[in-house]
């Protein structure tokens, strides 16, 4: 794409022209440019790091001119490990019962299996951890959400809140 023409400028002479002539000074500018390009690439070496970006080079250079990727350093992010995606997982969880326990002075149980479920469902996607967010808030919440409201509607004291999963579906029980 023509937007990449730019850079040149900007890697070159250390600066930018805008729309109307105004240079801009880039000699002091880091630029970070992020993409999915070579995604699958990428995963296919994961235990090869040191390979990938021999195989890589042709696919990014497929989309970008060659002159133009010789002036970029290439920092391929690799595939979170189990151990990471389950780690953000109890992280978001912690902060989601911080909340709940303030909110309604309640006791909260994470029960278990409930992050390995999350984990494994969000690295089904090519998202990875950007799935966590999405799953907790749009399959977890829900039930919680629904049976706190059904609690608070009766007028019943909160005095618990579990969270869980059950037959692949989550679960929020509330007592």
């Amino acid at each position: 794409p023509e937007v990449l023409n730019l850079f040149y400028q900007a890697f070159d002479k250390g600066e930018l022209a805008d729309g109307e002539g105004r240079l801009i000074d880039c000699k002091n500018v880091v630029f970070f440019l992020t993409s999915n390009l070579g995604y699958q690439t990428i995963v296919n070496h994961a235990d090869e790091p040191e390979k990938i970006e021999e195989a890589l080079y042709p696919e990014l250079a497929n989309f970008f001119k060659p002159a133009l990727l010789a002036r970029m350093e290439v920092v391929p992010y690799l595939p979170l490990g189990e151990d990471t995606l389950n780690r953000i997982v109890g992280d978001k969880l912690r902060r989601l019962a911080d909340q709940i326990k303030a909110r309604y002075h309640t006791e909260v149980e994470l029960e278990d299996g409930l992050v390995e479920a999350i984990r494994s469902r969000a690295t089904r996607s090519e998202n990875g951890a950007r799935m966590l967010e999405s799953i907790i808030e749009g399959e977890l919440l829900p039930p919680v959400s629904l049976a706190l409201l059904e609690k608070l509607a009766a007028r019943e004291p909160v005095t618990k809140v579990t969270l869980g999963v059950n037959e692949n579906k989550f679960t929020g029980t509330v007592a």
